[in-house]
C-alpha cells in the first residue's frame, strides 16, 4: 500500500508542477515573449506585425489629412484590432488620435486626422495597431508636408 500511495503522490506532483506553469495560448494577443504582460524590446505589448505607411508618404503635400497604412495582422489569430496615429514635428507629438477603429478597407486602415498644422511645414506620421490595452510595433515613420 505505501508503494502505491507514493508512486500516487510523486505522479500527483508531478502532474501539480506541470499543470502550474503559467503559458498563454498562441492566439493570446495581450502578452510578449515568455507568456507574461512587459513590453518586447520596441515597446510593443501585441503580438502584430506593424502597419505600413501607404499614404501621405515620402514628402508629399495632401488635399486633406487622411493617413493611410496596410492593417496589422495578429501573429497568431485574426483580431478585431483598433489603431493609434501620430503627427510629430521633429520630436514633438503634434496630434495624437489614441485609439480609434479607423476605417478599413481591404488590407488598408485610414484615418482623418484633424490636427492645427503650419502651412508648407514638413511632418513625419506613424501607426500602430491595439487590441484590449495592447500595443503593436509602430510603423516606420512616413512623411509629408503640410
Amino acid at each position: 500500500m505505501r508503494k502505491v500511495l507514493l508512486c500516487t503522490a510523486a505522479g500527483a506532483l508531478a502532474l501539480a508542477i506541470g499543470c502550474g506553469k503559467s503559458s498563454q495560448a498562441p492566439t493570446s494577443p495581450s502578452s510578449a515573449a515568455g507568456g507574461d504582460a512587459s513590453a518586447a524590446a520596441d515597446g510593443s505589448t501585441l503580438k502584430a506585425t506593424a502597419p505600413t505607411p501607404v499614404s501621405p508618404i515620402n514628402g508629399t503635400q495632401p488635399d486633406a489629412l487622411v493617413l493611410v497604412a496596410t492593417k496589422s495582422q495578429g501573429k497568431y489569430a485574426e483580431l478585431a484590432l483598433s489603431y493609434q496615429f501620430q503627427i510629430r514635428s521633429g520630436s514633438t507629438v503634434v496630434f495624437d488620435s489614441q485609439v480609434v477603429a479607423g476605417s478599413v478597407s481591404g488590407d488598408q486602415v485610414q484615418y482623418t486626422a484633424s490636427a492645427a498644422l503650419t502651412a508648407d511645414a514638413t511632418y513625419t506620421w506613424r501607426a500602430r495597431a491595439a487590441y484590449q490595452g495592447a500595443f503593436g510595433p509602430w510603423s516606420s515613420d512616413a512623411t509629408f508636408k503640410a
